[in-house]
């Protein structure tokens, strides 16, 4: 919603960088996460510019978070963690 206003403001390439960088600030973990959520940002706003809507760019943010959940539930191990020891 805020890039459909910024782009009658300053123009499609600044609102997308702007937003984008917004995106990656609210997703705050670590520096490096904030440029890689700002990368995934520029990617949604070019979803949304092209679709014309926000359900794809929704669909897409949510299908990213839900790959995300799976890997840190199942696939990602901590350092010294044993799930085999976690087993009854």
């Amino acid at each position: 919603m805020i890039q459909g206003k910024l782009t009658s403001l300053i123009g499609f390439g600044w609102s997308v960088a702007l937003t984008s960088l917004l995106f990656g600030c609210a997703h705050w973990i670590s520096l490096e996460y904030v440029f890689l959520a700002a990368s995934i940002g520029v990617y949604l706003g070019g979803l949304s510019w092209m679709t014309g809507n926000l359900l794809a760019p929704i669909l897409a943010h949510g299908t990213y978070d839900f790959c995300a959940l799976i890997y840190f539930l199942r696939i990602y191990q901590r350092p010294g963690h044993n799930p085999d020891l976690d087993k009854d």
